[in-house]
């Protein structure tokens, strides 16, 4: 109870809780899922998640929380609503790219870390 109270007094950066709500917006406003804009949308909230991690660890598990947050779909219907969950989506697309060693390490470290947080 005492560490969900300390989360819900962490105030998160300004520009990350922005760039959150740009793509969260994005994601909404999509008429047709495509993943590549997603996952362009995405490596801004998670350079800024990166960033702010190593900077005040205090603000790892609220920054994560708030990603973890599941974004109606705008590719969804009235009848069948699609949510999208960050860590599912990564979990669903990690391997689009395996061309890209380096990048793939860096959303599977990213994906980890919203699971482990998130909590």
């Amino acid at each position: 109870m005492q560490k969900e109270k300390e989360e819900a007094a962490v105030a998160l950066p300004a520009d990350f809780s922005e760039k959150l709500q740009t793509f969260r917006r994005q994601v909404r406003k999509a008429v047709e899922f495509e993943s590549d804009n997603v996952m362009q949308g995405l490596m801004h909230v998670m350079d800024l998640f990166n960033q702010y991690a190593q900077e005040d660890a205090t603000l790892v598990s609220a920054m994560a929380k708030e990603i973890e947050k599941p974004i109606l779909a705008g590719w969804s219907t009235e009848e069948q609503k699609q949510y999208m969950v960050v860590s599912a989506f990564l979990n669903a697309h990690i391997d689009d790219y395996s061309d890209a060693s380096a990048f793939q390490r860096d959303l599977e470290s990213f994906r980890e870390k919203l699971l482990k947080y998130s909590k």
